[in-house]
């Protein structure tokens, strides 16, 4: 009952309605439940670097228009787990599209010459403009292992400051997603004295 399952880019729930109506219809009250946030509001996770500013304004206007018009939400989060384009211009799109946050994993995970300092921090854009940013410090593609836990806590740079570090788990690049044995184990592990606090959630509710 506490699970929530995330899913991102309008294309996929588009593609689930023309293809198959019957579990897009099964999706809706998903949502309705509250058991399935969709994020981002984007048609899809778009790159930051090869597309212009105005394509991602089409991917947020396109999506948003799909998340409100067919599932009846809107998210403050822009969800962009996968990608490796960050230029600075984001902020600001960000902010006069409405979003409060920006989440990514790549920044943690495959940056193989500057270690990127912070997890949890204001991102200012070239204009002045703020979003809070999230960038957990392991990949996005999380198991519910005691091993991989403690590293994901140990790794988190500001523990003082925003005591709280968002952990996605499931199988990823190439599907699957989370598992009932990682619920079962997420469980356990939330149980588990002297190691750290889990709390299932949604990133909305995060």
């Amino acid at each position: 009952p506490h699970y929530v399952f995330t899913q991102s880019q309008a294309k996929l729930f588009h593609d689930l309605k023309i293809h198959h109506p019957e579990v897009f219809a099964q999706v809706k009250r998903r949502v309705e439940e509250g058991r399935l946030e969709p994020v981002g509001d984007m048609w899809v996770e778009a790159d930051g670097h090869i597309p212009s500013g105005e394509s991602w304004i089409r991917h947020i206007l396109y999506g948003k228009q799909f998340f409100r018009n067919e599932l009846g939400c809107s998210s403050a989060i822009c969800w962009m787990s996968d990608i490796f384009g960050v230029p600075a211009s984001i902020p600001q799109i960000l902010c006069l599209c409405g979003y409060e946050v920006f989440y990514t994993a790549k920044q943690s995970v495959w940056n193989d010459t500057n270690e990127f300092p912070h997890h949890t921090f204001l991102w200012e854009g070239i204009d002045g403009s703020r979003v809070i940013g999230h960038i957990p410090p392991t990949h996005f593609v999380g198991h519910m292992d005691p091993a991989s836990m403690l590293r994901h806590w140990d790794d988190y740079q500001e523990k003082q400051e925003a005591p709280n570090v968002l952990y996605t788990y499931g199988y990823g690049d190439g599907g699957g997603g989370p598992t009932e044995k990682m619920l079962e184990y997420g469980d356990r592990l939330a149980r588990m004295g002297g190691f750290p606090g889990l709390q299932w959630s949604s990133p909305s509710t995060f």
